[in-house]
């Protein structure tokens, strides 16, 4: 009887180990799935992927320009122009350093910014559900975002493809520090995770400034918390703590432009012009006369809908404390009245941490649909299956970057290899897709971005240069301005320029835009 008691305790035993083994394997299964996802999305969508010839985002030839041309020993602000943070085009770098100037360098930097937000989302949700109903809610987030007009993989996606990381780096932590603990309310967050926080501010603060009033909203409601509380202490430990972490990754960046002499231009740039350029914005109406009317906002409005109900049956079952309903309420006016308006049509990027709550509430619908373990388990593999198609389906019907190069494209490309010297200016514009990959030089400050189009001043300098024969190739496209049009082509043919070839953006569109390519002649 005994011997039989020992081998039946070394089976139960072993039964707990193997138990144990398949949940360490299942909790390392689910970040693995949602990484690979990620591989296949991203090379599907974005525009640095390798599987176009040509980056198709005209934004995204912009942020490339720079980042090359930083790498050739030009100065962003300075030699280049562009109002986004420095750390953008650091990192695009990183990635043209690997590749040249080939793009699949900046889509491996996509791939991983990416990669690293989704699975510290994953974490997020693992903090308060189990593994299937992590991994239902992330893969939700990453659909209803990947159905959106700007999804955050796609041709618009911009620095925000980059903040996703240091955002969700930043709930995490935030969220395990103060509602981790089931047993309290709430409780203080350690050096250590404040820290982490605080260089992801730093991060976010050298990408995009406006985001920064994610910060302002939680982390600000947490130390509110700790004044109400009277814990001075920690307060400014948590505070010097904060900032140090900002300043370890603000402070290498100043110095590395106060080196290459390019400090004054990024301040006058980076923080004048943004703030004189975001007045432009639509205030609080920007809600209802952009975002609920444009047709590929109705999955993130739908979202935004399920969020609400989600933190009203929350507070209703008192499931949601004061902390966390003051946290939200605050962060929801912040991004309202002074982020969204700021950050245009693709704000809703920087609501993805609010959006948890309205993700996690849809996957719990799905969980209850399903009446048993095999069901639920199905109801992943089906939206993996949907969203995967859908995305084959779009490349298909209509591609971002035609299969076959067209005469146009041929033409250009032959250009640029028969002339490797030649100068680019991109009049009136910040830049043209196809252009940037043909031709083989980076160009100069003002023959590169005109900032607003009021800005006569540039404009005048740009003709100037093309008066005095500065430039080979001058690529400008049509406009609902008829006459605008007309007279640059007299002007172009007045100067001893002859249109080389004239691109359309989108074959598939009849209403795109047409690049007319003009170049010097040579007699």
């Amino acid at each position: 009887m005994e011997s039989g008691k020992g081998h039946g305790m070394g089976e139960d035993l072993a039964l707990k180990k193997n138990k144990n083994a398949l949940k360490s394997d299942k909790d390392r299964l689910y970040p693995s799935l949602i990484c690979i996802l990620l591989f296949i999305l991203t090379f599907c969508l974005s525009p640095f992927s390798p599987l176009y010839r040509y980056n198709f985002s005209p934004d995204e030839v912009c942020y490339k320009t720079i980042s090359v041309g930083l790498l050739e020993g030009k100065a962003p602000y300075r030699d280049l122009f562009d109002h986004k943070g420095p750390l953008a085009y650091l990192v695009y770098a990183l990635g043209f350093l690997v590749s040249g100037k080939a793009n699949w360098g900046a889509w491996i930097v996509t791939y991983l910014c990416n990669a690293v937000a989704y699975f510290f989302t994953y974490k997020t949700m693992r903090l308060f559900r189990d593994k299937e109903h992590s991994f239902l809610t992330t893969l939700l987030l990453m659909v209803v975002t990947g159905f959106c007009l700007e999804n955050v993989l796609s041709n618009l996606s911009k620095p925000e493809n980059m903040l996703l990381a240091p955002l969700m780096v930043s709930t995490y932590f935030l969220l395990k520090e103060t509602f981790g603990n089931k047993e309290k309310e709430i409780s203080h967050i350690s050096n250590r995770s404040m820290f982490i926080i605080g260089l992801m501010c730093g991060a976010v603060f050298m990408i995009k400034l406006n985001v920064c009033m994610l910060y302002f909203a939680f982390i600000g409601c947490y130390f509110l918390w700790l004044l109400i509380r009277k814990k001075f202490r920690i307060f400014f430990t948590n505070t010097g703590v904060f900032l140090g972490g900002i300043a370890a990754v603000c402070a290498p960046i100043v110095v590395f432009l106060t080196c290459i002499n390019d400090l004054r231009e990024f301040i006058d740039v980076y923080f004048i012009f943004n703030l004189k350029y975001s007045q432009e914005g639509d205030g609080l109406f920007y809600l209802t006369k952009i975002v609920l009317t444009v047709p590929g906002k109705i999955s993130i409005t739908i979202l935004l809908l399920i969020t609400a109900l989600a933190i009203i049956r929350d507070h209703l079952k008192k499931e949601l404390n004061k902390q966390r309903i003051i946290m939200l309420v605050l962060a929801f006016l912040v991004f309202t009245v002074l982020t969204m308006p700021l950050v245009c049509t693709y704000f809703y990027i920087v609501f993805l941490p609010f959006y948890l709550y309205g993700a996690d509430c849809l996957a719990s619908i799905f969980m209850l649909l399903a009446r048993d373990e095999v069901s639920r388990k199905q109801i992943p593999v089906m939206l993996i299956i949907i969203f995967t198609v859908s995305i084959i389906f779009q490349i298909i019907v209509a591609p971002y970057v035609p299969w076959k190069k067209t005469e146009e494209e041929r033409k250009v490309e032959a250009y640029g290899e028969s002339h490797p010297d030649a100068t680019v200016m991109y009049f009136d514009r910040i830049c043209a897709q196809m252009f940037s990959d043909y031709m083989p030089t980076i160009p100069d400050f003002r023959q590169f971005y005109v900032p607003p189009a009021s800005n006569t001043d540039l404009i005048a300098d740009q003709k100037s240069l093309i008066a005095n024969h500065n430039v080979d190739v001058v690529v400008f496209s049509n406009s609902t301005n008829a006459e605008r049009d007309r007279s640059f082509h007299e002007y172009m043919k007045n100067n001893n320029y002859y249109q080389y070839v004239a691109v359309t953006e989108n074959p598939n569109d009849e209403a795109s835009q047409i690049f007319y390519m003009y170049v010097l002649n040579e007699a």
